[in-house]
């Protein structure tokens, strides 16, 4: 399992625009025995990795793209996505939130 975290940032004529942070699991399946995918669901950030037969709850309710295990053409695409369609990206955020909320707020 290769991990990378990604900040990218845009070009503009007389600036730049930060995109987004992304969390990418490459070269294996994601699990929740992956501390690094939970500590990714916790602080809000979209994760994009691919589905296996380990991948449960709370990954697969947080804001995390599930990818078919042997997709590693639809990582580019995927990444494309997030990081161009603010609404999109944003609603991966508040799956995140909702299940960092359910699974790991302890101030009950």
């Amino acid at each position: 399992m290769r991990m990378a975290c990604m900040t990218y940032i845009a070009s503009l004529g007389n600036g730049f625009e930060f995109l987004g942070t992304v969390l990418l699991f490459a070269g294996g399946p994601i699990s929740t025995r992956r501390g690094s995918a939970l500590a990714g669901i916790a602080c809000g950030l979209p994760v994009i990795a691919a589905l296996g037969c380990e991948t449960a709850a709370p990954i697969t309710e947080a804001g995390v793209v599930l990818l078919p295990e042997d997709s590693d053409s639809e990582f580019g695409p995927a990444l494309v996505r997030v990081l161009s369609d603010s609404a999109y990206r944003e609603s991966l955020r508040e799956r995140s939130r909702r299940a960092q909320q359910r699974y790991f707020f302890l101030g009950r």
